[in-house]
């Protein structure tokens, strides 16, 4: 292994899972890759804010405003 390899290799293992995904990221971000979204472990902490009528509410917001063509909006 090349020394710049190995230096990077051990710095990703120093680092927590979460700093590894966002090295990964970055990695991708710079090949070229279209982003992929965000991992659901990062979505977890939004888990249970809303009570379930205020997401019902919401879902029928969506389903009202955004299921509608206007042909002339464009």
């Amino acid at each position: 292994m090349a020394p710049r390899e190995k230096e990077i290799h051990e710095r990703l293992a120093a680092l927590t899972p979460d700093e590894q995904d966002r090295v990964l990221d970055y990695i991708r971000e710079l090949s070229g890759e279209p982003r992929r979204g965000e991992p659901g472990r990062n979505l977890l902490r939004f888990a249970g804010i809303w009570t379930e009528e205020e997401a019902d509410e919401i879902s029928r917001a969506i389903e009202d405003g955004c299921e509608k063509v206007n042909p002339d909006g464009w």
